[in-house]
């Protein structure tokens, strides 16, 4: 048979014009969109089916994971500030628990209650500022000098 006349072989990978699960910056939850760019092998830019906005692709919280094991290396789901911080809360007496306030000084290693962030620990303390660690991860807060 002529090669002329013969189908092109489709790839199973991504192209323009397919489908793809992805997450939507302004619906603010994984949805399926219609791919619009590709740079080499590379998804560049997507199209929200449900909003119609057009940004860059971001994948799945599920593609992310997927796409680590097919690395070799495993998501870090826990960081060291995350082990420390449950380590030092687990450490500590939670009668030693100090309500923030801007006009006193916190001291390294203490306990502090947060108003908006709950309950962290201070791990540095600099001029005006301090570096604590709280349930959602590490954030400098204003102190007095």
């Amino acid at each position: 048979m002529n090669d002329t006349f013969r189908r092109p072989k489709r790839s199973d990978g991504p192209s323009i014009g397919k489908d793809i699960d992805a997450r939507c910056g302004r619906c603010k939850r994984e949805t399926l969109h219609t791919i619009t760019a590709m740079v080499n092998e590379t998804i560049a830019q997507v199209r929200c089916n449900s909003c119609s906005a057009i940004h860059k692709y971001r994948p799945t919280v599920a593609a992310k994971a997927k796409a680590a094991s097919a690395a070799g290396t495993k998501p870090n789901r826990v960081s060291a500030d995350m082990k420390e911080y449950r380590k030092q809360i687990a450490d500590h007496d939670p009668d030693d628990v100090r309500k923030h306030n801007v006009f006193v000084r916190p001291v390294e290693g203490e306990l502090i209650q947060h108003k908006k962030h709950g309950l962290g620990y201070v791990k540095s303390v600099a001029a005006d500022k301090a570096q604590v660690l709280f349930a959602g991860g590490r954030k400098t807060i204003i102190v007095s000098r």
